[in-house]
């Protein structure tokens, strides 16, 4: 698999298991906005091509490894799953963040 397809790849299981959640629940489990901002920034992934999005950082929650980080009126990151305040690790790309969060293993 291609470099920028791991990320592009990773963000439509989580898409899909957003949807399934949300469909499966008798109100939305997860933020549909939060939902709706993943919809479309695959939209914009698939259509330019030419980035390497997997070369990118990746900031997600130091407790939950959640990528839903929210800032607030006062500047604070926010994790929306776990609601920690300013808690975050910077990985240097996707494959660090994956390994770390269990869901890949880097050869």
């Amino acid at each position: 698999m291609s470099a920028s397809k791991n990320f592009i790849s990773y963000l439509e299981d989580l898409l899909s298991y957003l949807e399934y959640c949300n469909d499966m629940a008798p109100f939305p489990h997860y933020d549909t906005e939060y939902v709706d901002m993943v919809r479309q920034r695959l939209k914009e992934m698939k259509k330019n091509r030419h980035s390497e999005y997997d070369k990118d950082p990746v900031s997600a929650c130091k407790y939950c490894y959640n990528l839903f980080i929210v800032v607030d009126d006062v500047e604070n990151d926010v994790c929306m799953r776990c609601g920690s305040i300013n808690e975050l690790t910077i990985y240097k790309d996707i494959f660090e963040y994956l390994t770390a969060a269990g869901h890949y293993e880097h050869n």
